[in-house]
C-alpha cells in the first residue's frame, strides 16, 4: 500500500509505485488514515483474535493436549496459524494502531460474549443467528 500525504510529490509517489511494480506487486493507493482502518480490521483484529484462542490452549491440561495432537482436524492449525509470528513485533504493531484495534476487539469480546450467553442458555436460535452473522460478514469479504 502506498499512502501519499498531502506533502508528498506526485513524481516521488509514482517513482514507488512504478518500483513496486517492477518487483511484481500490485499497488494499491490509500489514505492514510483508511488504511490504518483497513488493517485494525483485516489484519490485526484476526491477529488478536488467534492469538487469543491461542492462549487459551496454554492453559489446557497435559491429557487433553496430548488428545488434540492426535486429532486429524485442521480447524485448529488454520484459525490459531497467524499466532506463530512474533509476538513482540505484534505488541508494537497493536500498540502503534490501538486508535483502530481497541473498538474493533471490544465488538469481537460483546459478540463472543453474546455467543457464549447463548450457548450457556442453550438458545439455539440465537447461535445460529450469531454464526450466520459470522458467516455472512466471512462471505462480505472472502466470498464463497
Amino acid at each position: 500500500m502506498i499512502c501519499p500525504s498531502a506533502a508528498s510529490r506526485d513524481d516521488a509517489v509514482a517513482t514507488v509505485e512504478a518500483l513496486w511494480t517492477a518487483m511484481g506487486a500490485e499497488p494499491v493507493r490509500m489514505d492514510a488514515a483508511l488504511h490504518d482502518r483497513v488493517l485494525g480490521a483485516g489484519s490485526h483484529l484476526p491477529h488478536v483474535a488467534a492469538y487469543t484462542l491461542a492462549s487459551v490452549l496454554e492453559g489446557l491440561d497435559a491429557e487433553l493436549v496430548a488428545g488434540l495432537l492426535r486429532l486429524p482436524t485442521t480447524s485448529l492449525r488454520d484459525t490459531t496459524r497467524v499466532a506463530a509470528s512474533s509476538p513482540a513485533m505484534w505488541r508494537d504493531i497493536l500498540l502503534d494502531n490501538q486508535a483502530e484495534v481497541v473498538p474493533l476487539v471490544e465488538k469481537l469480546a460483546a459478540k463472543l460474549e453474546a455467543l457464549r450467553a447463548a450457548i450457556a442458555a442453550g438458545d439455539a436460535d440465537r447461535i445460529e443467528k450469531i454464526l450466520s452473522e459470522g458467516k455472512s460478514g466471512r462471505d462480505r469479504i472472502i466470498p464463497p
